[in-house]
């Protein structure tokens, strides 16, 4: 992990593969030129590469969660060396 107390703006990102989110997407309704709209940002390879940390939220509400705590607790160890 980065050195957080060197940097006090750390960034993250929530990512999923891109046959999740579309499948998600449809599944709330949205069309496939809405989907094509929202998906035209920032491509995923390059929001994981300039961020400084990455939940992958592919596999599911439980695994995510995880990843979340599991963030959350690096953080507070990080936080509480110096």
């Amino acid at each position: 992990m980065k050195e957080i107390l060197n940097n006090p703006f750390m960034v993250t990102t929530v990512c999923c593969l891109i046959n999740v989110a579309i499948k998600r997407l449809k599944k709330r309704g949205m069309t496939c030129e809405d989907i094509e709209a929202g998906l035209n940002g920032m491509p995923v390879e390059t929001k994981v590469e300039i961020c400084d940390f990455v939940i992958d939220n592919s596999r599911g509400l439980k695994e995510t969660k995880k990843q979340v705590r599991q963030l959350f607790e690096e953080l507070q160890e990080g936080e509480t060396k110096a």
